[in-house]
């Protein structure tokens, strides 16, 4: 898994959250999720966030339902 970054580098970089926070003891849902993009060739990133990690991508190309809209965190 990636070194986590800041929310805050994150939102320098143009990403947006992609998954709810993932505690340690789940981090191969994280390691599977990265490779995926990786073969996607999306930018992703881990972010330290408050009960573990999150991932975050690439903004380019993504679609929020109308609901997820409202609770962006960005």
């Amino acid at each position: 898994m990636d070194a986590p970054i800041t929310r805050e580098q994150a939102e320098q970089r143009g990403l947006r959250p992609l998954t709810k926070p993932i505690p340690e003891s789940e981090n191969w849902i994280v390691t599977n999720i990265l490779r995926d993009m990786r073969r996607g060739g999306i930018e992703a990133a881990v972010v330290a966030v408050t009960g573990g990690v999150e991932v975050w991508r690439d903004a380019m190309g993504f679609r929020e339902t109308a609901k997820d809209r409202g609770t962006s965190k960005i």
